[in-house]
């Protein structure tokens, strides 16, 4: 299991920290994965980010950074190269959680991997800086 200590029949989860640790270190590997020998260009599956960054957005919606890290980590272990999209719903989650810090760090990771910003991933920080001035982020 990806979260020590992680009950999926709990409503508790690992520390904001931790998940973010893990999300960090998810999309890192995803960039640096490297695919098994004799994989094919069309075994790298495109189908597969697009329907894992699909799962994203599901998880987006529904703030739930748990479940974002964990597509991550799936992303990573199908060998799915994240995209604009992918960067897009991770920061969407940390803005709505006001984690500021959090999402400069996935927007420096999106850059390191060649990644322009965007309107929308700028516009995913200043709602982060918002929320985290308000005192709204929490730890869940």
């Amino acid at each position: 299991m990806i979260f020590e200590g992680y009950a999926s029949s709990s409503k508790a989860g690992p520390s904001t920290s931790k998940v973010l640790e893990n999300c960090q270190s998810c999309c890192r590997a995803c960039q640096r994965h490297e695919y098994q020998e004799g994989g094919s260009e069309q075994e790298r599956t495109p189908e597969a980010l697009v329907r894992l960054n699909g799962s994203l957005r599901r998880a987006a919606k529904c703030d739930d950074l748990v479940a974002v890290v964990r597509i991550c980590r799936q992303l990573s272990l199908e060998g799915c190269q994240p995209n604009i999209e992918t960067y897009g719903h991770v920061l969407s989650v940390l803005a709505a959680k006001g984690l500021l810090e959090e999402s400069w760090a996935i927007m420096a990771d999106m850059e390191h991997s060649g990644l322009a910003p965007t309107v929308i991933t700028y516009n995913y920080l200043l709602e982060a800086s918002s929320i985290s001035q308000r005192g709204v982020g929490s730890a869940s």
